[in-house]
């Protein structure tokens, strides 16, 4: 569920329009799997959805943001926990600024940190790619053209 969330906020600050129904189905085939890792989840969804790979970042660049931070963190009792959230930027003290849904409250909560150890980034474009001859303005303008051979010559 905080997958979906998150990427459905990542898809919201990139200013993209997303069919929500299958972004929920991809998150669901991606986590049919538990014992997947982050890259293997985020990968299946992008497959599912029929978009460019994911990039995972080596550090955070504050020019690629915003971007999916994922952190394994171990609660009280010493149970892993997977945490998707999302990287925003750089603030001017130079902390990370990330939010991270919270379900208790059901709301986003921000929180700074000066270096992200233990915490794997992808920069992600929730974007199909254009291809102009499957556009169906191009396939308009094609088939006129075709159709009028005979005068264009």
């Amino acid at each position: 569920m905080n997958f979906l969330i998150c990427l459905a906020r990542l898809a919201q600050l990139q200013h993209e329009t997303i069919d929500r129904l299958a972004l929920q189905e991809a998150v669901q085939a991606a986590q049919a799997n538990l014992s997947d890792k982050a890259e293997a989840q985020l990968n299946t969804v992008t497959e599912q959805l029929q978009l460019p790979a994911a990039r995972w970042l080596n550090a955070p660049d504050a020019a690629k943001m915003p971007a999916l931070l994922y952190a394994d963190e171990t609660d009280q009792g010493n149970e892993i926990k997977d945490h998707w959230g999302i990287l925003r930027g750089r603030n001017a003290q130079g902390e990370w600024v990330s939010e991270w849904w919270d379900t208790k409250t059901q709301r986003w909560s921000e929180r700074t940190d000066y270096a992200l150890t233990n915490h794997l980034i992808a920069t992600l474009k929730l974007r199909k790619p254009f291809v102009a001859n499957k556009s169906a303005l191009y396939q308009l303008i094609r088939d006129e053209i075709f159709s009028h051979k005979k005068l264009i010559r």
